[in-house]
């Protein structure tokens, strides 16, 4: 299904009012955003190694919006910050589309009521011990900080 955003198509289609749909009421401890290209999901090597990443700050994975970025769905195609369903968001491996910036890896950056970094893929991160520490010590900063 593809999203229509022209307003003056949907005018002329609908003969009615157009109304913004607020963004979705479902909100998320966190967001996880990555990219996959074989498939929508994580490979199950990923999958377990984020568990275990997350299960250290008192989330479960169940818990966790996983967006693969490569596999796209129109209710995940924010246009701005407040359309993402969580106060905390980590790409790993890939940008936040959000921001038009680039942002530094390992470096927890707030904006309003988000608070986001950018690290490297989980794959390389399972692979490279100095990766992990820095994925640790930013991870405690931003969810632990309490």
């Amino acid at each position: 299904m593809e999203v229509i955003r022209n307003p003056n198509f949907l005018k002329t289609f609908l003969k009615e009012g157009i109304y913004k749909v607020s963004p979705p009421t479902v909100r998320y401890p966190l967001v996880v955003l990555f990219e996959n290209a074989p498939a929508p999901v994580l490979p199950e090597s990923q999958e377990d190694f984020l568990e275990k990443i997350l299960q250290a700050v008192n989330l479960r994975l169940d818990e966790a919006k996983l967006i693969n970025r490569l596999s796209p769905n129109p209710e995940d195609n924010w246009e701005d910050w407040q359309e993402i369903p969580s106060q905390y968001l980590i790409a790993f491996g890939t940008k936040i589309p959000v921001f038009k910036v680039d942002i530094p890896l390992y470096e927890v950056k707030y904006y309003k009521t988000l608070s986001f970094f950018v690290a490297d893929s989980l794959a390389d991160i399972a692979e490279d011990k100095d990766k992990k520490k820095q994925l640790w010590k930013v991870l405690q900063e931003m969810l632990l900080k309490n």
